[in-house]
């Protein structure tokens, strides 16, 4: 998700609401530009602090700092790269260019 508004925020509560359902298992990002985002993933991490949000339905948000990480991370997304190496994938395809 870009920056946005409240229609751009509700499509994105959507779609990490039908992951979690197992309605699809696309990946979900976040360009999180200027620290656009940092808000709404606190509240995630608070949700899940407070048992909100468990384990076993995980919400899973990449979280891209800088534009040129979006398309290597989502590459990397659906080629199955783990979550935790996402980052570094994304770093390395950046660096290769």
């Amino acid at each position: 998700a870009l920056p946005g508004g409240v229609g751009t925020l509700e499509e994105l509560v959507e779609q990490l609401t039908w992951a979690q359902l197992g309605q699809h298992q696309k990946p979900i990002l976040v360009a999180n530009i200027a620290g656009f985002w940092d808000p709404f993933l606190s509240l995630l991490d608070h949700m899940r602090a407070n048992a909100f949000i468990r384990g076993t339905a995980p919400v899973n948000v990449l979280v891209a700092e800088d534009a040129g990480q979006i398309l290597p991370m989502l590459q990397a997304a659906a080629a199955g790269v783990k979550e935790a190496d996402i980052h570094a994938a994304a770093s390395a395809a950046i660096e290769g260019m």
